[in-house]
């Protein structure tokens, strides 16, 4: 997870993945497919949502240096 993500979590108080999310983040994080059923405020929705939001955070770090490579 990036800095500003884990920032983020802690300034949110998350401090404790749930099962779900301990189970699933570090798959997902890695581009796998996941299927998960777990009860409603279990976490689910943080467990998919971060890997996301890393992938498209990455992503555009990549294109800001791609844009300063070639101008």
């Amino acid at each position: 997870m990036s800095d500003e993500i884990i920032k983020a979590l802690i300034e949110l108080k998350f401090t404790t993945p749930t099962e779900i999310q301990r189970l699933s983040i570090p798959s997902a994080t890695h581009k796998c497919d996941i299927l998960g059923a777990a009860e409603t405020g279990s976490g689910k929705t943080l467990a998919f949502g971060l890997p996301l939001i890393q992938s498209i955070q990455k992503e555009l770090i990549d294109e800001d240096k791609k844009e300063n490579l070639f101008g």
